[in-house]
């Protein structure tokens, strides 16, 4: 079985342009037979909105590991 981690600076909750082609990606990971992980930022440590209803759309099965920032807004795009 492949593994792969895939690494994101933002995340759901957060609602960052940039977390959406993960989010959309896991489900074809899933079906392909690679095991996927995702390394991402802490929620509270980005300064975007969060949308709750983002979470929903990501497979249970996907670990998802939360790292502390280096200060809130430092991911800001």
């Amino acid at each position: 079985m492949l593994r792969a981690l895939l690494v994101s600076p933002h995340f759901a909750p957060t609602n960052a342009p940039d977390l959406h082609r993960i989010r959309l990606l896991l489900p074809h990971f899933q079906e392909a037979g690679i095991d996927a992980e995702v390394l991402a930022v802490d929620s509270d440590q980005v300064d975007f909105s969060l949308d709750p209803w983002l979470l929903e759309t990501i497979p249970e099965e996907i670990p998802i590991h939360r790292v502390q920032g280096i200060g809130k807004g430092w991911g800001r795009l």
